[in-house]
């Protein structure tokens, strides 16, 4: 009897350890599960979080380029209009009302300039977001948008440097009494700046020096702007 008894002890105290080492196990490796788990929910959250606030930036960086570049465009297209209405009239500026040639002067004025920021998308680009994220349509749109701006750059700083060839010649070589004389009466004005090289130049403005490109580019910056806007509000 004690020799059975002592051994249904034994055998107890044997269940005892396997079962305490497996709940153990269990315990721990429960442990590392949970652990991974909310590891990976924290760098997803992370994540998420730093991409909205990277799109936020390109947003802002966005909206501010669209409003500088609409500024210009609206430059250009007061130069496209001069430039239809001098060529259709074969250049007899003196038949307009001096409102109307006050109001388009700045075609024989001014040079534009635009330049456009890239920090937010170096931000990105820098960032391990665009290959973690999902939307690949919009990553490829925000790129879109810095090259159509990249273009929008180069053509209004070519268009610029164009004009300013033939106007400053012209204006360099005035002397204050002239200066004073001639812009005083607007019609003497564009009679000084109306020669045969700005004549060809307001023809080149007039019949398609600038593609659809640069026009759409302020439309699909809209575009893109609304997407962010709906996406990471």
């Amino acid at each position: 009897m004690k020799k059975t008894h002592r051994t249904n002890i034994k055998k107890r105290i044997k269940s005892w350890k396997l079962g305490d080492s497996f709940r153990q196990f269990v315990i721990v490796t429960a442990g590392i599960i949970f652990t991974f788990i909310g590891s990976d929910l924290i760098t997803k959250c992370s994540n998420k979080k730093e991409m909205a606030e990277t799109m936020l930036l390109i947003k802002e960086e966005l909206k501010y380029n669209k409003t500088q570049l609409d500024s210009k465009l609206r430059f250009l297209e007061s130069d496209i209009t001069m430039s239809k209405y001098l060529t259709d009239s074969n250049f007899e500026f003196r038949s307009f009302s001096a409102d109307t040639l006050i109001k388009y002067k700045k075609l024989i004025t001014t040079c534009y300039r635009f330049s456009y920021t890239s920090d937010a998308l170096e931000v990105l680009r820098n960032s391990a977001l665009i290959q973690k994220t999902k939307d690949k349509q919009l990553i490829l749109s925000i790129i879109q948008s810095y090259d159509m701006l990249r273009h929008a750059e180069e053509s209004i700083r070519e268009y610029s440097s164009i004009k300013s060839n033939i106007i400053e010649p012209i204006t360099f070589s005035l002397k204050n009494t002239e200066r004073e004389n001639i812009f005083g009466n607007i019609y003497n004005h564009y009679e000084l700046y109306m020669t045969d090289t700005m004549e060809n130049f307001c023809y080149m403005v007039a019949f398609g020096y600038f593609d659809d490109t640069l026009f759409n580019t302020s439309e699909y910056l809209g575009q893109v702007i609304g997407m962010l806007e709906e996406k990471f509000n």
